[in-house]
Order: structure tokens, then C-alpha cells, then sequence
């Protein structure tokens, strides 16, 4: 009894992660009708289907009324060859299929010896006829030669209709940006950021934390992505906004790599007309690929890796604090009266008595607020330095079995570092932050014939978030007593109406891990 309640239970949670995941199973698939002249169906025809690039080979038969359906395919350049006793083999290259399309090709296969060859060698620009998905797909082209601050690939979302950029910017330094820059979020349909859902290689790569995209893979690892807008497929579900389903690229038959540095410095970059002086940008970006067979038509390996260097210090913060004499309750420059709690009447000449004075304030002024730069207006400014480090590498494997047997792994680890700013000031602070992220992906495809299709998928997502903050001033320190915390360096928040506002956090640890299964039967 307890076994049977075991294989139930884990049965119930394998089927509830599967319906996780098919929002992010790849629809690549060809499907076509092979006919003769008179536009008179075959069946029963040998449909051989042929990745360019790797030899990796998908068989499949047509059906009684001539038609063929290849689904869950990587998207690239593809080859199809048509075989039936009586007829001229056909064969047709140069067929490119995106992700997420559903691409149709028919054919039409002349009499004669199977021993005569029809080639027809071109670039088909097939159209999805398949579904009403209103989807946009962005290139590896695109990705690699338009713009990108900062190499951010998620930047070209904003090219497609419909699609905007926000300012809710939360969890993405941690989760989709994590590039030593944050990018604003991107919404669709009127729905709100973090309502996008990312799909990477066919699994789900949402953070779990903040729904908000996990790390993307540099625009050099890069194949493609496609944007769903609307009209989503009935397995899509979960997000009301766009489903962004990306791939990373692959190795070939053909070796193949780069190396790339990218630098942006502050004496190449013009001054903001606003600010005061230069932001004192430094950014390095660097890294390479590598591609290739281990086994040709068998066993392919790709990988990549980039590291970012960023520091800058932009110059035109500002905020108002007390002038010397407001701090010892001289008040007097102000044409507003000074109302006493107390009795509701104004303070003689605008002065609060020092006897008046909290000894707590008088501690946060003394000890954490400085005095302003320019006092006759009671401005203070200051410069913050913004500084993070990036480390980013994939790893692919491809390997083919059997032409009905096929199996892929990715793994992606990305590491973004923030050290604390230097600025000892109470509401310039920033704590030392830290986020590795570790995302692995399995998928195993498994042709049992013409009509049978499985493909298992497993994917794994580990991703700390660490904060240590730089806050030395303790509640005893100000003069607070009696004041029960665990922690020495407590949270502290302090905002002065029409002035400064402060706020330091604890020490933070958080940890969403996450993983899920999928299951995908076709026939």
C-alpha cells in the first residue's frame, strides 16, 4: 500500500511539472503533401528529413492521403528526400526553418526509375500556414549585427508591434539583466512585466523568485529567438503578456569560432548636458566561441563564454539636507512658519529650542547626515560609483544515436557581482551583492515510428542571491535603547518630507531553486 501510494505521488508531480513546461516545447516542425503530376496523392512514401549542418537525420512515412508531419525539430537548414517504388527520388535543400514555425513543403514526384534523381537545389521561403500565432522571429543575423548596449539580446524584443519597454526594473539585476547593467522590463497586450514568460532550448527559463527572465545567453551563442504576441497554442498557457522562446546555438559538421572584445570609455563618450561631469564609463566585454563535431554526423559540443567588466561614477546626484544652522533649530531663512506641536503656535523667529531636540535626531544629523555642498540652497551632491562583474559560460552537447534517437544537454552558468560603493553615506549606501545562477537542460527525442513521437525533458535552475550590506551604525549607536534585534547592523529607514530619504537593508539570502519535467507524446 505505501509503495502504490509512493509511484502515485510521484506520478501526480511529474504530470503538474509537465504542464509547467509544455508552454516551452519547441514547435519547429515540417509537414508537406507528396504528390504526382495529375496532383494525385502518394502514400506510403519514404520522407527522409536532413539537418544540413549536422547529417542529423529525422525518417518518417506519408500517410493514405499523401501528407507528412515531422514535428519538435531544431531549427536550421534542412533537406528533403521522397522515395517510392515507381517514382523519381526527389530531393530539395536549402529549406531554413525558425523556431517555433510550422513550416509546409509539397512535393511533387515525377514517374520513372528510382535509379534517376530530381535535385532541386534553392532557398524555400516557406510560410506558416500551420497556426494563427501572431509570433515574430529575430535572427541570428539581427542579433549579431544590430546595436546592443551592453550585448543585452532581450534589447530587440522592443523591434516587434505591440511590445514596450517599463520602468519596473525589480529582479532584473539578479535574474534577466545580471549583465552589470539593468535594462528595463518589456511588456505586451497591456499586461505587466514580469507576466513575459522565456523559454530557452525548449524548457522554461522564468525566475521563480521574480517571474522575470533568467540570464540570456550572450548574443554570440545565440540562434534565434522568437516573440509571441498573441493567439497563443493551447500548450502555451501560464503568461497573459509574450512568450519569448529562444535558442542557443550548436556545433556543426564544421568547426567554427570567435573572439570578440567590446569597450566603451569615458573619453570616447560625450558629457550629459545636465551633469556636472562625465560618468566615467569603462565597460569591457570579452569572451569567444567554439564550435564543431566530436563525431561527425554523430556527436557535436558548442561553447562560449564572456566576461564584463563595468565601472562608472555618474556625478549629478543630489539631494537636500539641513544646513548648519537648521541643526541647531535656526529656522529663520524660511518664509514658513515653524509650528510647535505642542501648542499649535509658531516658534518665536522660526528657532527651536536645542532643550526641544530629540537626542536620537541629534545623533542621525551628527552622525550620518553631512552638511550641504552648496548652503545657501542646502543641495549635497554626490557621486556614487556603479561597478559589477560578469562571467558567463554554456556548454552544449549534441549526440545522435540512431536516426530515431537523439539526445541534447546545455548548461549555462552566469555569475554577476556587485561590490558596496565607497560613499559613506546613509542614502547612497549599496550592499555587496552577489547571484551565481547554474541552469542545466536535458532533452531526449525518441522516434517509435512514422506516427509515434516521444520527447523527455528535464531542466534544473539553481540561483543564490547574496547581499551583505556596508551599514556600520547600530540602533545603540543613535542613541536608541531597549531596541530588540537579531541582527548588529539592523534595517534602517529614515525619510524627511520634501528632502533625503535613506534606507539599508540586512543581510539577504535568497534561494529559488526549481526544476521540471516534461513529457511530450505526438502521434
Amino acid at each position: 500500500m505505501r509503495h502504490e501510494f509512493i509511484r502515485r505521488l510521484l506520478l501526480a508531480a511529474v504530470f503538474a511539472s509537465a504542464n509547467v513546461m509544455l508552454l516551452a516545447q519547441r514547435n519547429t516542425q515540417l509537414t508537406g503533401r507528396v504528390t504526382d503530376p495529375s496532383n494525385s496523392v502518394i502514400p506510403g512514401a519514404d520522407v527522409s528529413v536532413v539537418h544540413e549542418d549536422t547529417g542529423i537525420r529525422r525518417e518518417t512515412n506519408t500517410n493514405e492521403l499523401g501528407y507528412f508531419i515531422v514535428p519538435l525539430l531544431q531549427p536550421g537548414r534542412y533537406r528533403i528526400r521522397v522515395q517510392k517504388e515507381g517514382f523519381r527520388p526527389l530531393s530539395r535543400s536549402g529549406i531554413t526553418l525558425e523556431v517555433d514555425q510550422a513550416a509546409r513543403v509539397d512535393l511533387v514526384m515525377e514517374v520513372g526509375s528510382v535509379t534517376e534523381t530530381v535535385e532541386v537545389a534553392a532557398n524555400v521561403a516557406v510560410v506558416d500556414t500551420q497556426s494563427s500565432t501572431l509570433k515574430e522571429v529575430v535572427d541570428e543575423r539581427r542579433i549579431r549585427e544590430l546595436p546592443l548596449n551592453g550585448r543585452d539580446a532581450t534589447q530587440l524584443i522592443l523591434l516587434l508591434p505591440g511590445v514596450y519597454a517599463t520602468s519596473d526594473t525589480s529582479g532584473l539585476r539578479q535574474g534577466g539583466s545580471g549583465r552589470g547593467i539593468v535594462q528595463p522590463g518589456f511588456a505586451s497586450n497591456g499586461a505587466r512585466s514580469n507576466m513575459v514568460n522565456y523559454a530557452l532550448d525548449g524548457t522554461t527559463h522564468n525566475d521563480t523568485y521574480t517571474n522575470v527572465a533568467l540570464a540570456f545567453p550572450n548574443p554570440d551563442a545565440l540562434q534565434e529567438f522568437s516573440v509571441q504576441t498573441n493567439n497563443f497554442s493551447a500548450e502555451s498557457g501560464r503568461s497573459a503578456g509574450a512568450i519569448v522562446n529562444a535558442v542557443t546555438r550548436s556545433g556543426t559538421n564544421s568547426f567554427h569560432g570567435s573572439l570578440f572584445e567590446f569597450h566603451r570609455n569615458e573619453a570616447l563618450n560625450a558629457r550629459n548636458f545636465f551633469a556636472r561631469t562625465s560618468d566615467g564609463l569603462k565597460r569591457h566585454q570579452f569572451g569567444g566561441t567554439l564550435g564543431g563535431p566530436i563525431w561527425r554526423d554523430r556527436t557535436f559540443f558548442f561553447a562560449s563564454h564572456q566576461e564584463t567588466r563595468q565601472r562608472s561614477r555618474p556625478s549629478d546626484n543630489s539631494t537636500t539636507v539641513l544646513t548648519e544652522a537648521q541643526r541647531r533649530g535656526d529656522f529663520s531663512a524660511r518664509s514658513a512658519a515653524i509650528i510647535d506641536p505642542l501648542n499649535r503656535q509658531p516658534f518665536p523667529r522660526n528657532q527651536i529650542p536645542t532643550s526641544r531636540m530629540n537626542i536620537v535626531t541629534r545623533n542621525v544629523l551628527d552622525q550620518l547626515i553631512p552638511l550641504p555642498t552648496e548652503p545657501a540652497t542646502g543641495l549635497y551632491f554626490y557621486s556614487v560609483p556603479n561597478s559589477s562583474d560578469l562571467r558567463q559560460t554554456i556548454l552544449k552537447i549534441d549526440h545522435q544515436f540512431s536516426s530515431k534517437d537523439t539526445i541534447s544537454g546545455r548548461y549555462l552558468y552566469n555569475y554577476y557581482q556587485e561590490p558596496a560603493n565607497d560613499v559613506p553615506l546613509v542614502f547612497a549606501t549599496r550592499s555587496a551583492r552577489a547571484t551565481p545562477n547554474h541552469n542545466l537542460a536535458l532533452t531526449h527525442t525518441r522516434v517509435f515510428s512514422p506516427t509515434l513521437l516521444n520527447q523527455a525533458q528535464f531542466s534544473l535552475t539553481r540561483r543564490k542571491d547574496t547581499g551583505q550590506p556596508v551599514w556600520t551604525t547600530s540602533f545603540a549607536d543613535l542613541g536608541m535603547r531597549n531596541v530588540f534585534t537579531d541582527e548588529p547592523n539592523p534595517n534602517f529607514g529614515l525619510r524627511v518630507t520634501g528632502a533625503f530619504s535613506a534606507t539599508v537593508t540586512e543581510k539577504i539570502t535568497t534561494e529559488p531553486n526549481a526544476f521540471t519535467i516534461a513529457d511530450t507524446l505526438r502521434w
